[in-house]
């Protein structure tokens, strides 16, 4: 199931689902439904992500993941936002990290910056303990995304952690949109300090900006 959602193979996808539902096992195995969920969701097939989670007798923490990271992967900001609060509001099932990390990326990805801010401090206020980079990681493209670059760097120099690759990196992705040229190359420093062997990547990474003078230094 997992190959057939890499490889986005629908077809070969739905000859494993109609075997699954001729051996009745979507009535027991909650983790081969939420492969197949997860296998739809990549191909951008919403009808049948929806139709098999409609059918589950019982849902965990995966089945919700799995359908806000669909919505993640596709920009349906508003349908992830409303996933996420029935599972507060429902089924005695809690959101997990890795459900935040689902919510603010399609958040991201649809742009929608104040809800994106909201629920990241709802996050800090109320379950600190499930924060990890990843959440922050997404704060920043949020930003980015949002044009508002300089209040991404501002988180990412006040973190309660050590800013790592993953974070700057993300930095260096909002620049791309903003076209800040100071910041650039400002990450690119940060990114090379921790890890210099990434150089060459850079070198492969300009060709996609369309001024490539944004690398300064970097492009020579």
């Amino acid at each position: 199931m997992n190959a057939c959602a890499d490889f986005t193979t629908i077809d070969n996808g739905r000859v494993i689902h109609t075997w699954i539902v001729i051996d009745e096992i979507l009535d027991y195995k909650i983790d081969v439904v939420n492969s197949l969920m997860n296998m739809y969701g990549k191909c951008g097939d919403f009808a049948d992500v929806h139709s098999v989670f409609d059918h589950l007798h019982t849902r965990n923490v995966v089945s919700w993941n799995t359908m806000m990271a669909t919505y993640a992967q596709w920009g349906y900001g508003k349908q992830a936002l409303e996933c996420f609060v029935k599972t507060l509001q429902g089924e005695d099932i809690k959101p997990d990290e890795f459900s935040y990390v689902s919510l603010l990326s399609s958040l991201s990805h649809a742009g929608m910056l104040d809800e994106g801010v909201y629920c990241f401090i709802w996050m800090v206020s109320n379950q600190p303990s499930l924060m990890m980079p990843e959440h922050y990681v997404c704060m920043v493209d949020i930003f980015g995304r949002a044009g508002q670059s300089h209040q991404a760097v501002s988180l990412i120099c006040n973190l309660p952690i050590l800013p790592d690759t993953s974070l700057w990196s993300a930095l260096l992705a909002s620049c791309r949109m903003s076209g800040c040229k100071e910041l650039t190359t400002y990450s690119v420093e940060c990114i090379l300090e921790l890890d210099s062997n990434a150089l060459t990547f850079f070198l492969e990474y300009k060709c996609h900006y369309k001024d490539r003078s944004l690398f300064g230094e970097f492009t020579a």
